[in-house]
C-alpha cells in the first residue's frame, strides 16, 4: 500500500541489465523445456486443458524473453521489480492494482464462456470449461492460472495499492514460495515505495 509507481529508477535497470545477462549466459543453448520447474508448470497447463507450446506459463515466457534478448524489457518500476524475480526463481508472479478489484479474488476451474479482456486491448479472450481463472467477485482477472492478465487491474504509474501473487506450483515448496514473496516486496518497497499490509501463503488442493 501507498505505493508511487515510476517509469524506471537507474540502480533497478542496472539490477535488471546484470540479472539479465546472467540468465542468458546460464541458459545459452538450454533446453529451457527440460528444466524441472519449467517442465511442473507446463504439466499443470497440460492437466487443464491449455497448450503450453502456445500459453507459455509467465515465469517461462519471460525467461525465453530474456535468453533470446539478453536484455529485460521495461514496463514500470513494480512490474519490473516483481519480473526480475520471477525470472531468476522461474516462479510465475503477477500484482493486481487493488482499487479495481472487488474483493475476494479466488482460483477457481472455468466453467467456460468465462471473458478475460487483456492487457493493450484487443478481443476478449474466452475461457474453456476447465481452465484456471483468477478472478474477483465481477471478472476474471488472469486465464490459465499465470498467463494472461485482464487490461482493467493493470499496475501503472497511478497504481497506489496492489495484490501480488507469487504462484507455486510443483517442486516449488513453500519455503521457496514465501523466499521470493519476501524477496519481491523488498525490491517493490525498494524501488516504489509503501508498505506491505498483509502476507500469506495459501495451500490449495485444485484437483477437480
Amino acid at each position: 500500500s501507498g505505493l508511487k509507481v515510476a517509469q524506471n529508477h537507474p540502480e533497478l535497470d542496472g539490477l535488471k541489465a546484470n540479472t539479465a545477462e546472467a540468465l542468458a549466459v546460464r541458459y545459452q543453448g538450454a533446453n529451457l523445456g527440460s528444466l524441472e520447474r519449467i517442465k511442473a508448470y507446463r504439466e499443470l497447463y497440460r492437466a487443464f486443458g491449455a497448450d503450453p507450446g502456445k500459453r507459455n506459463p509467465s515465469a517461462e515466457a519471460l525467461l525465453r524473453r530474456i535468453v533470446r534478448d539478453r536484455a529485460m524489457g521495461t514496463i514500470n518500476t513494480l512490474v519490473d521489480a516483481y519480473n526480475l524475480t520471477s525470472a531468476e526463481a522461474i516462479i510465475p508472479m503477477a500484482a493486481y492494482d487493488l482499487d479495481q478489484l472487488h474483493l475476494p479474488v479466488e482460483l477457481h476451474f472455468a466453467q467456460g464462456g468465462e471473458l478475460l479482456y487483456p492487457i493493450g486491448g484487443g478481443d476478449a479472450i474466452p475461457a474453456e470449461a476447465g481452465e484456471l481463472l483468477y478472478s474477483d467477485q465481477e471478472r476474471t482477472i488472469c486465464l490459465d492460472f499465470n498467463y494472461r492478465d485482464a487490461d482493467f487491474t493493470k499496475v501503472t504509474m497511478e497504481t497506489r495499492n496492489v495484490l501480488l501473487f507469487v504462484d507455486g506450483w510443483g517442486t516449488v515448496t513453500a519455503d521457496e514460495v514465501q523466499d521470493m514473496l519476501d524477496l519481491a516486496v523488498s525490491r517493490i518497497i525498494r524501488f516504489c515505495g509503501g508498505a506491505l499490509l498483509y502476507s500469506a501463503v495459501i495451500y490449495r488442493d485444485i484437483q477437480r
